[in-house]
């Protein structure tokens, strides 16, 4: 918005070196983001935080990721669980064919991929470490 503003108030020739600048730093700051998102968050989609309403117990952090590799079928989805008091992390996995959850349109089954993702929650509460 600087640029835009900049360039508004002194036409291209004057506002080069600012121009030059901005898209600079654009290209800088979305290698750092990419850098941040492929080897730091690793597949993380979703984060949430549960708190108990009355205060006494301690936070607990749930995050899902999913990793698939290139031209393969395979899906995994691994969800974790980290508690503020002690900071263990539980984690549990499955691994199956995209096929598995697909119809033929393409569409997404929410009916069978549901209970896969219980199965794991199941598995982190209860504390069995299968896979």
């Amino acid at each position: 918005m600087f640029a835009l503003l900049w360039d508004y108030i002194h036409p291209f020739p004057a506002s080069k070196p600012v121009l030059l600048l901005c898209v600079s730093f654009y290209f800088v700051m979305m290698g750092v983001l990419t850098f941040y998102t492929a080897y730091m968050e690793k597949g993380i989609f979703a984060v949430v935080v549960h708190k108990d309403p009355a205060g006494i117990d301690p936070e607990v952090t749930w995050e899902a990721s999913s990793y698939m590799k290139r031209f393969d079928d395979i899906f995994q989805l691994t969800l974790s669980c980290t508690k503020s008091r002690d900071g263990k992390v539980k984690t549990a996995t499955f691994e199956k064919s995209v096929a598995c959850f697909m119809d033929t349109e393409g569409n997404l089954l929410q009916d069978l991929l549901e209970p896969e993702v219980l199965k794991l929650h199941t598995n982190i509460v209860s504390g069995k470490k299968e896979k």
